[in-house]
């Protein structure tokens, strides 16, 4: 069952507000991790599909209330987590600070989108959890005339992203008639993305390899996907998704582990991990079963 809280007629169409999707874990069980590496336009893509979440398993990760920087291993390795992937956009390389609503434990970090109001395709769109295992997707702050959504006192963790919508109802949502006519225009960069199905059986996160300024005239080394690639290849895995912060700050980590190739210069072909403001963390669960995908073994 999908709940929508809109604020008017329109919403339904242009997709502003939220939605919650009860989460389904029927038999009680501990977390699943499937994961997979593949290629998507010849760029290396990580996913991974967890069922059987809670709000004790995930979570959203900030070192303190500044939103202090450190790298997505970092956290992993200090948090236990068995999955993770950088989380929201951030205001500066060097100290930090999440833009737009940021939830962790209980605690709002950050209270307010205003760093996010003045770019239209943002659209102020998050992704999060209830203290009922509820997953939340949308802009929970919509048309509130500067007062909190009630949403928000149930909120456990939330992360705002970045670009809005990706995919909604099962719908490749990014038009390439807007993007063309925005700043960020057909622009191809690493890509970290997070979504669910709408039983809410299954969350999804898809991070694409790159080099967002790179030169390259290799195929097997390009830049990235744009954002309706990216969107077009996550419907195959979730009804609803967003983006979150991407280019050089896209990494995936397993089990303590760099996954992919981070590239934190931006304009240098280079491995390096980019220290983070937020991050994406499938708990520590001793009960977990976890099945890697082959592909993984050769990392």
């Amino acid at each position: 069952m999908i709940i929508l809280a809109t604020c008017n007629a329109m919403e339904k169409q242009n997709r502003t507000g939220y939605i919650l999707i009860p989460i389904q874990n029927k038999e009680n069980n501990s977390y699943r991790i499937f994961t997979q590496k593949t290629k998507i336009q010849n760029q290396n893509v990580y996913i991974a599909k967890i069922a059987n979440l809670s709000s004790s398993t995930f979570r959203i990760l900030v070192q303190d209330v500044m939103c202090s920087l450190q790298k997505t291993s970092s956290f992993a390795k200090q948090n236990e987590c068995e999955y993770a992937t950088n989380g929201g956009p951030f205001n500066s390389y060097i100290s930090g600070g999440c833009v737009g609503l940021t939830i962790s434990n209980g605690t709002i970090v950050t209270g307010n989108n205003a760093m996010n109001t003045n770019a239209v395709i943002d659209e102020n769109v998050g992704f999060g959890i209830t203290k009922s295992n509820q997953w939340v997707l949308g802009d929970v702050l919509a048309n509130q005339e500067g007062k909190r959504n009630n949403i928000i006192p149930h909120l456990k963790e939330f992360v705002t992203g970045l670009h809005g919508w990706l995919v909604y109802n099962s719908t490749n949502v990014v038009s390439r008639m807007n993007l063309k006519q925005s700043a960020k225009s057909d622009i191809t960069a690493p890509r970290t993305v997070i979504g669910v199905n709408k039983n809410g059986e299954t969350l999804t996160l898809l991070q694409v390899d790159g080099c967002e300024h790179c030169w390259t005239n290799n195929k097997e080394e390009g830049r990235g996907l744009t954002l309706f690639q990216v969107a077009e290849a996550m419907k195959k895995y979730a009804d609803y998704a967003i983006n979150l912060d991407g280019g050089g700050s896209s990494s995936s980590v397993l089990n303590g582990k760099v996954i992919n190739q981070p590239t934190c210069l931006d304009y240098v072909w280079k491995k390096c991990e980019r220290p983070v403001a937020s991050v994406v963390c499938i708990g520590k669960d001793p009960n977990k079963i976890m099945t890697q995908a082959d592909a993984y073994k050769q990392v």
